[in-house]
């Protein structure tokens, strides 16, 4: 069993090639707040951009769909619309406390073998209750939004595309920035993770794709187990 530091640094061997491989670990606060507030920069830059109608970022990803067809209009908005949903769920939604042992059982210090079944079960269909009322307000969301859609003529859709990708785009930015951010600093060439294999962030988007993709994939396992434990 490893110490409780070796345990908090979450880190795990990625083998990039037969003859080369990279340590990735989780990054720690100051590089997690640094990666946050750059990746909201670029976020804002890309929303500054698109306002502006002489930009090449507005002509090319908003003007453009001055003259999309309809499907390319519904695809865009009902993609934009979909992600709004989810944070919305994520809010409307309350999630139920789950059930404690002591709610369960007699004696919770020595719960039986059927009390703690018991308490998996309800906690279970807690959790899918849940699932399903999520499910259920985004369902509900897609009918509002294709009423919407129905009783607009494509020019109508041209224009709440635009607004739409106004919105989906600085956000994808958002994201994509935070993603390299997090990665370019989490990837080390030692056990150790003292040093690192990237100089910058630049250096990290000179990598060949499959091997970013790699390094990506660690990186999300890595936080997916974190926030696990924290839960």
């Amino acid at each position: 069993m490893g110490t409780l530091s070796e345990l908090l640094r979450w880190k795990k061997k990625v083998q990039l090639t037969d003859d080369t491989a990279a340590w990735v670990r989780i990054i720690g606060d100051w590089d997690l707040q640094e990666s946050y507030k750059l990746a909201r920069i670029a976020s804002a830059k890309k929303r500054e951009a698109l306002r502006n109608i002489n930009s090449s970022d507005f002509q090319d990803e908003i003007q453009a769909f001055s003259d999309a067809s309809k499907e390319e209009c519904l695809s865009l908005i009902r993609a934009a619309r979909s992600n709004q949903w989810v944070s919305e769920a994520l809010s409307a939604v309350v999630r139920p406390d789950e059930v404690k042992l002591s709610e369960i059982a007699i004696d919770p210090d020595a719960p039986t073998l059927e009390e703690q079944e018991k308490l998996d079960a309800e906690n279970t269909k807690i959790d899918l209750d849940y699932k399903k009322a999520i499910e259920d307000y985004s369902k509900q969301k897609e009918l509002e939004l294709e009423s919407e859609l129905n009783v607009l003529d494509l020019k109508d859709l041209q224009m709440l595309a635009q607004v739409e990708a106004s919105t989906i785009l600085p956000l994808t930015v958002f994201m994509n920035e935070l993603q390299d951010q997090k990665i370019w600093r989490s990837v080390y060439d030692d056990e150790a993770c003292k040093k690192r294999s990237f100089s910058s962030i630049e250096d990290f988007r000179e990598m060949l794709a499959p091997f970013k993709e790699k390094l990506i994939q660690a990186y999300n396992e890595l936080e997916t187990g974190s926030e696990s434990l924290k839960n």
